[in-house]
């Protein structure tokens, strides 16, 4: 079959849209999540190395390896906003060829084109591309992993899945399934020890890792353990619901139904999609058992998209009428993404908070300019003390020079409310200050008080 244009319609017509969305957004101020671990990790690795990793204080953790590629990239190529963008956006770009070779080699040019089109216009995915975070990195080398593992290219799959593990705990998850996995199909391979050797080196070595970690630091450096039902609930309504998802997961669900794999593809590729789907099942349960951001579930939904897309390329209809169905696919989701009014980093609205911010901070920095003792929470802390975030032109020394009252946000989630439990400077009561000013756009809100 050649691969011609109108094949590729819908992959073309998302990632246009995708560009077109998310370029502008490479300008503009680093948001709250990025903040944070720019701060706490890739600040501290890039200004001081490794005497970070060492130290002796207890304080600090081995950094996580998409921290680390980003701390060496701010020093040696640039620290500005918009390069570190664009560095994390060679990750989604990563991640919408995987899919699209993944659906191309096991099923067709149908399924390569409509899974990579249904993944790219996920909200969560659009969001989190470009974001100096690493859950795009990590959501990449799963995926390449899982594909060059069904290829069987083991090495390449250990590699990945060595950058996976040291990345967050879903890599070593992902590497003993696949650990095992290969050691269920072991009977219908060809023993080599290479091989062997290979699909155990991540485990080695993330433990070789948390040795370490435990010895320099006093701690593993993973996210921590959290059993609780209520997380594997929300993973499962944010992947299957949110986002208008359960659209996409009625979807999958029907053309499953309609098309009985075993029936309507070849041997290889339905053990293919069965064993994605006992992974899928495995990585949500486990998944759910470590507390995350909700943006970490972006390696589901993008499996869920994927499986969807091989779904429907299967169809026993014209390509045309499968593209249709995609399209219509695009258009909700891409309603959603300007409807939602959530300000989260799973949520492409999420500007709107950084525009807000931005706003926010111009005025506490005249206010404290001007000798007012302002109050407001540890994100606008961090947004004044480092430049490199892109809320400061230059850098002022406001905390060290001006009182700041910080405190916690209240239980709506708005920043700077009077309505907080404080986190430092406790002389400071509630009845100290007034409102001076208010900053909406949409549905989200500062208010800016001051003493």
């Amino acid at each position: 079959m050649k691969n011609k244009l109108e094949y590729h319609i819908p992959l073309i017509i998302t990632a246009i849209m995708a560009l077109a969305i998310k370029i502008p957004c490479f300008f503009m101020p680093m948001c709250y999540s990025e903040a944070q671990l720019y701060t706490d990790k890739v600040f501290a690795l890039k200004n001081s190395g490794l005497t970070t990793v060492f130290a002796t204080d207890g304080s600090v953790q081995l950094p996580d390896l998409f921290s680390a590629l980003t701390a060496c990239f701010s020093r040696f190529v640039s620290s500005e906003n918009v390069f570190l963008h664009t560095f994390s956006l060679i990750f989604a770009v990563l991640c919408v060829i995987t899919a699209y070779k993944f659906g191309k080699f096991f099923f067709s040019v149908y399924g390569g084109v409509i899974s990579a089109a249904l993944m790219t216009v996920q909200n969560v995915f659009l969001a989190q591309t470009g974001l100096v975070l690493p859950q795009m990195a990590l959501n990449f080398f799963i995926l390449c992993a899982l594909y060059c593992y069904f290829r069987e290219k083991f090495v390449w799959s250990s590699l990945l899945l060595t950058l996976a593990a040291l990345t967050d705990i879903l890599g070593i998850l992902t590497s003993v399934f696949v650990l095992t996995a290969y050691y269920k199909e072991k009977s219908n391979r060809e023993w080599k020890l290479s091989t062997n050797i290979a699909l155990c080196l991540p485990v080695v070595i993330w433990f070789a890792y948390q040795f370490l970690s435990v010895n320099i630091c006093g701690t593993l450096s993973i996210r921590g353990f959290d059993f609780d039902v209520k997380n594997l609930l929300n993973i499962l309504n944010f992947t299957f619901i949110e986002q208008f998802r359960f659209v996409l997961s009625a979807v999958f669900l029907t053309a499953a139904l309609i098309t009985k794999f075993s029936k309507n593809t070849d041997f290889y590729a339905g053990d293919v999609f069965k064993t994605s789907g006992i992974y899928f099942g495995y990585i949500l349960v486990l998944g759910s058992l470590f507390q995350a951001e909700e943006s970490f579930n972006i390696l589901f939904v993008s499996i869920l998209a994927i499986m969807t897309g091989c779904a429907v390329s299967l169809l026993n209809i014209h390509f045309r009428y499968k593209y249709l169905i995609t399209c219509g696919l695009i258009i909700v989701f891409a309603v959603d993404t300007f409807i939602e009014e959530k300000y989260t980093d799973s949520y492409l609205s999420y500007k709107d908070k950084v525009e807000v911010d931005k706003k926010a901070v111009s005025v506490l920095t005249d206010k404290l300019q001007g000798g007012e003792t302002i109050l407001c929470d540890k994100y606008f802390k961090m947004f004044l003390e480092h430049s490199a975030l892109g809320y400061m032109t230059h850098s002022y020394e406001l905390l060290q020079n001006h009182k700041i009252a910080i405190a916690m946000p209240d239980s709506d989630g708005k920043l700077l409310t009077i309505k907080t439990n404080f986190m430092t400077a406790p002389e400071f009561n509630n009845e100290d200050f007034k409102n001076i000013c208010k900053i909406k756009k949409s549905g989200y809100e500062v208010n800016i008080f001051k003493k």
